[in-house]
């Protein structure tokens, strides 16, 4: 790969990963890595939001490593494409769509075509796009707190 910072971001997505699950289900303790696997990713589906750059990206990648499908979501077509490319010299299924995550309507018609793309299944969802607002959390107005775009994802 060429981009040494989504490598590193890789790796530490799925140590996190890895110690979550040694951490909170000792038992499973060699699930994530190893021959003997008792859970896997492969064959999983997952909806990435902000799959163009930075973490999310650095997700998807890591997650078609793993051999799970992929529907990708942001509002960088380019980006998408790019990530898109990139996830499926890994084998695995890849569909995006160009979506601004901060308007509910187009949440909800992401979800519906990730679902229709999965024939209606999903195992994983990942919350990555996002707008950057600086202020006091309680002090946000409602119109500044939906525009992140992660709540809508998990509510639908």
């Amino acid at each position: 790969m060429a981009d040494g910072g989504l490598t590193r971001i890789g790796r530490r997505w799925r140590a996190c990963l890895h110690l979550l699950v040694v951490y909170k289900f000792p038992r499973l303790s060699g699930a994530v890595t190893g021959a003997g696997r008792l859970w896997t990713l492969q064959g999983k589906r997952a909806l990435v939001t902000g799959a163009a750059r930075g973490i999310g990206r650095a997700i998807a990648i890591a997650l078609a490593r793993e051999g799970t499908e992929l529907f990708l979501v942001g509002i960088d077509g380019a980006g998408l494409e790019a990530s898109a490319r990139e996830t499926e010299v890994l084998g695995v299924k890849v569909q995006f769509e160009i979506r601004d995550l901060a308007k509910p309507a187009e949440v909800s018609a992401s979800v519906a075509a990730c679902l229709a793309a999965f024939d209606g299944g999903l195992d994983i969802l990942v919350n990555s796009a996002g707008v950057l607002r600086y202020g006091i959390h309680n002090e946000l107005r409602t119109e500044t707190w939906n525009q992140s775009g992660h709540h809508f994802g998990a509510r639908r």
